[in-house]
């Protein structure tokens, strides 16, 4: 399996998922993440800078709900 993601000139490139890469990660329920990201935007925590231009890995559905919301109400942070 592989991953793609931007390198630093922005060019795609092909990563190999091995353990030591997704021992990286944690998983964590939505529903406990979401109110500390809200609350951090509304009191615009540095942090939330910090991570603004990460990429996370979400569900398909919900990657779904993303566009459809985009789509309709326009992109985040916009509106």
């Amino acid at each position: 399996m592989s991953l793609y993601q931007r390198d630093i000139d922005g060019k795609i490139v092909e990563k190999p998922v091995t353990i030591d890469f997704l021992r990286q990660f944690t998983k964590v329920e939505f529903k406990k993440l979401f109110p500390i990201v809200e609350a951090s935007f509304e009191d615009n925590r540095r942090w939330m800078v910090d991570f603004q231009h990460d990429e996370i890995f979400v569900p398909n559905d919900l990657s779904d709900v993303i566009s459809a919301y985009e789509h309709f109400y326009g992109q985040f942070g916009n509106s």
